[in-house]
């Protein structure tokens, strides 16, 4: 199945009457009323920030009020090279934006961000992270992103390779995180709650975590077109969220892919909702969520592979009875650094009896690992899936399954996958063709996974 990530298509007019209630900025000061750096604007009080492709943005952004910050053309996006912060009412120093609550500051607030290009600077550039964001005390902060790179500096203050999925990236990079969202005073930042809505956005190439959200406990984040790549630990971690929504198209998905050290990982939560995620090429895990704290996880049409221990990955056990599913994914060759000692598709480690597994219309393949590996006494129950044993992607002999997993309507056909290739990019990756297929889903419907049949190019692919 091949994807793609397209730019919104509107076009604000550069000719547009400036509205009451607006700031333009120009970085060449040309255009009549306008200001020469984004800063300037967040100074005044206009509830909408439109900033012109005209120049380079070299500053650090405070961002303490109410305020929609948005580039003027998102087919165009203009570039701020981000420094650090010297100062920050909380979450350290250093960081390039720092959005939210002020010192004794009370109140809710609304803060949107478009259609950028986020490097770090060459000079002064950001000590910490790229983005804090943390409500004032007791107030909620809701929070838009939206048609947004982050990416490290190629020296030339332009983003890296625009295809992570060809070439490593490069370039100077940050040392934290790009992203991160902190509704708890335990954690640096002020006590209340953030609803977080973050849509096509992509973000390469940080220290630590890619995106980092603790909304706070009555906060929620909701995220779709996510793009996480290159980070030094998790690509994208979720503690203490009520709920967690992550969700895409086959055109347009989240995924977490390309030598993350971990990819997804979610530590707290209520329900998690999981649709059209692709987990791929992970130095570790693609997918981890910790059963002792979160409640349920429904993940559905999502794609796991190449990932270096586990595809999915289920440790602890829940304090309570759950019931999780797992429906439409496609599983293949997970578990690739068999010297790890914990690899599996699906691998549920020192789950106990508590927790119940429904896996459903998902496909697993090798060759490195098991499909489904219970090394604990949850309940698994796989049903109107493959398990591969013969062609390419056969799993180990004698492993297709590991531990006890209650089987119903289970295949062993080679699913002849019109492509194996991770890189959406590439047309039909991991469609299914086999015959076997047709009607080996639930109620006789056919067994695609995460994929579907062969479909046409898609040229326009793109990061954010």
């Amino acid at each position: 199945m091949q994807v793609r990530k397209p730019i919104l298509a509107v076009v604000i007019s550069a000719t547009a009457a400036l509205s009451q209630g607006q700031a333009i900025v120009d970085a060449t000061g040309a255009t009549p009323g306008s200001v020469t750096t984004i800063g300037a604007a967040l100074a005044g009080s206009q509830s909408e920030i439109i900033v012109k492709n005209t120049g380079l943005y070299n500053e650090a952004l405070m961002i303490t009020r109410s305020v929609i910050l948005r580039g003027e053309n998102p087919n165009d996006p203009p570039i701020v090279a981000l420094q650090g912060n010297a100062t920050q009412p909380t979450l350290g120093t250093g960081d390039g934006i720092y959005a939210g609550g002020t010192s004794g500051g009370s109140g809710n607030l609304a803060i949107e961000i478009r259609n950028f290009i986020f490097i770090p600077s060459l000079t002064n550039s950001i000590a910490d992270d790229g983005f804090s964001i943390t409500p004032n005390v007791g107030g909620n902060l809701n929070f838009t992103m939206d048609n947004v790179l982050c990416a490290p500096n190629n020296g030339s203050n332009q983003p890296t390779a625009d295809s992570v999925w060809d070439n490593d990236v490069t370039g100077t990079s940050i040392p934290g995180a790009w992203f991160y969202l902190m509704g708890q005073s335990q954690f640096g930042g002020f006590d209340g709650n953030i609803i977080a809505n973050v849509t096509n956005c992509t973000f390469i190439g940080a220290g630590t975590d890619a995106t980092v959200f603790y909304p706070g406990t009555a906060g929620s984040v909701n995220v779709s077109g996510l793009g996480t790549s290159y980070s030094g630990r998790y690509a994208t971690q979720f503690d203490n969220v009520v709920p967690v929504n992550i969700t895409g198209t086959k055109e347009n998905p989240s995924w977490v892919a390309r030598k993350n050290a971990i990819g997804l990982i979610i530590f707290e939560s209520g329900t998690i909702t999981i649709n059209n995620l692709i987990a791929v090429d992970n130095n570790n895990t693609g997918l981890r969520v910790d059963a002792d704290t979160v409640e349920t996880l429904n993940l559905s049409e999502s794609l796991f592979v190449n990932n270096a221990t586990q595809g999915l990955y289920i440790p602890f056990d829940p304090p309570g009875a759950k019931t999780w599913t797992v429906d439409d994914c496609t599983f293949v060759n997970n578990g690739t650094n068999t010297g790890a000692g914990v690899f599996g598709n699906i691998q549920i480690t020192a789950a106990g009896p508590n927790l119940t597994l429904n896996v459903a219309d998902s496909i697993f393949g090798g060759p490195s690992a098991p499909g489904i590996e219970n090394l604990g006494t949850a309940v698994v129950n796989l049903s109107n899936s493959a398990l591969i044993t013969a062609g390419p992607q056969a799993l180990p002999s004698g492993m297709a399954t590991v531990g006890t997993i209650n089987t119903t309507n289970v295949i062993n056909a080679d699913p002849v996958f019109a492509s194996i290739a991770t890189d959406p990019l590439v047309d039909a990756s991991f469609d299914v063709t086999a015959s076997a297929y047709a009607t080996a889903g639930t109620g006789g419907t056919p067994l695609n996974g995460w994929g579907e049949g062969p479909s046409s190019s898609v040229s326009d692919w793109t990061l954010y």
